[in-house]
């Protein structure tokens, strides 16, 4: 596991564990090897202070980081396992609105107008299936150039 970390992942996580060490340094408690009290604790305060997304990342980094600084790996207590339903739970609620579709329909007539035949045709299709993986929104499809490709 530790060596499967992404660099955007490991920056992630540095961050969530920087909050955990903090959170331990301000409880006289030793952050490291990390102990499910001490996880559990921390999860609790990030749900009251607001952030219930990032509870199970930050359960994820200290296993990494307990696991890279030669601890046994943790087991997830009963009580963690109820915190992050309840944690996805809270996300869920405060979770922002889906993007806005691009009707299936509209993709429908525009592959099978005549334009995709042409040189610039397919490129505007290759931009249109882009923008549609990426999820992006009508107004953000418009403004794709084939430079961002």
């Amino acid at each position: 596991m530790a060596s499967a970390v992404e660099t955007s992942t490991l920056r992630n996580y540095q961050s969530l564990i920087a909050h955990y060490e903090s959170f331990c340094l301000s409880r006289g408690i030793a952050a490291f090897p990390a102990t499910m009290k001490a996880v559990e604790d921390c999860s609790v305060a990030l749900m009251y202070a607001g952030f219930p997304s990032i509870v199970a990342n930050v359960w994820s980094a200290v296993c990494y980081f307990n696991e890279r600084r030669g601890f046994e790996r943790l087991q997830k207590s009963s009580v963690l396992r109820a915190l992050h339903t309840k944690a996805l739970k809270l996300s869920a609620l405060k979770a922002q609105k889906m993007r806005d579709p691009i009707p299936v329909s509209a993709v429908r007539s525009y592959c099978a107008s005549s334009r995709p035949q042409s040189e610039t045709g397919a490129e505007a299709a290759a931009l249109v299936i882009v923008g549609i993986r990426a999820l992006l929104r009508c107004s953000e499809l418009q403004k794709l150039k084939l430079k961002h490709v």
